[in-house]
């Protein structure tokens, strides 16, 4: 098993402006604008070859970064393309929203027209709870949900709501139904290793501020939702008319070691980290992973300049302090 990563679970900016532990639970992207979209991404061979063999395909995400989205939706087509049926996946829609995006989509009819798929695009964001759960720049994520519609294949929301994972830190497991939390094993203890590697993970996520006291609950949360990407997967699968799934998530979320592929059970998994150029990586293009990068590929796109999160982060921290009682 490759060894803890911590530097995959990044922190969010729309913590600065709640309680940390707040902030934990929502987990919602940046707030800095994405820059416009370029033209197409090419899609290296080993890429393609790789997810032929797979039953899910896992995208693991800087949720800022354009790179990765044009990466996203390029692989999408990518995977189309090969002859599969690929379900979309996504950590940023909520459970509790599947049943007006089914209907959403229904209406679209098997051949639908740019208008009609432009309409629903225009929709979704209200309708999946995208908007509702804190997320910004829709259209960051609309050119991969674009290809689901174009081509008639299902959506699936893959996180809880905020409300069950608020009930879910102070309540415990008994927040979620109890058929999922046996069916991911969420109510016996997780691995020792899991354990140590949530805890690094989410403790740099957070610039080293997560309050200790708080760490069984943000684990369990972050187990929850691991599980309920991967449980969003299987019910993809489960379909008579789809042979793949496609996970769109943040990088924590497809670790190996940690994410979603630990509760997938039998079926195959290609977990991809994307990644940005630097100092390690200074082209852009595919590669093996490293030691310490718990992924099947890496896919590293050009950097992308981002103000340091953690810098605002321990300000926003100060400030509430200091701030009168």
């Amino acid at each position: 098993m490759p060894a803890p990563h911590a530097a995959t679970i990044r922190p969010r900016h729309s913590g600065l402006i709640r309680p940390i532990l707040c902030a934990i639970l929502v987990a919602t992207p940046a707030l800095m604008p994405i820059p416009a979209l370029a033209a197409d991404t090419a899609v290296p061979t080993a890429f393609t070859d790789a997810a032929a063999r797979t039953d899910v395909v896992a995208l693991g995400e800087r949720h800022d970064h354009a790179g990765h989205h044009r990466i996203q939706a390029a692989a999408y087509r990518a995977l189309i393309a090969a002859g599969r049926r690929p379900a979309l996946v996504m950590e940023m829609f909520s459970r509790d929203a599947q049943a007006a995006i089914d209907a959403l989509t229904a209406g679209l009819g098997p051949s639908p027209t740019p208008a009609a798929v432009d309409e629903a695009l225009d929709r979704m964001p209200d309708v999946s709870g995208f908007t509702a759960g804190g997320w910004r720049d829709w259209s960051a994520y609309r050119p991969v949900v674009a290809v689901a519609l174009d081509h008639g294949l299902p959506v699936l929301a893959a996180d809880w709501p905020m409300a069950d994972r608020r009930a879910l830190s102070q309540d415990g497991w008994q927040a979620l139904p109890a058929d999922f939390v046996t069916r991911f094993g969420l109510d016996q203890p997780a691995a020792p290793a899991v354990v140590d590697g949530l805890t690094a993970a989410i403790t740099a996520g957070h610039c080293g501020h997560a309050p200790e006291a708080a760490l069984p609950a943000m684990i369990r949360v972050q187990r929850a939702r691991d599980a309920g990407i991967a449980g969003a997967a299987l019910d993809a699968l489960a379909r008579p008319d789809i042979d793949q799934a496609l996970i769109i998530a943040g990088s924590g979320h497809v670790r190996r070691d940690l994410g979603a592929p630990l509760y997938l059970g039998d079926a195959a998994v290609l977990a991809v980290g994307l990644a940005e150029t630097g100092a390690d990586d200074p082209e852009p293009g595919l590669r093996d992973p490293r030691p310490d990068e718990p992924f099947d590929l890496v896919w590293v796109a050009e950097a992308q300049p981002r103000e340091d999160p953690c810098i605002a982060f321990r300000a926003a921290l100060e400030a509430m302090n200091t701030a009168p009682k």
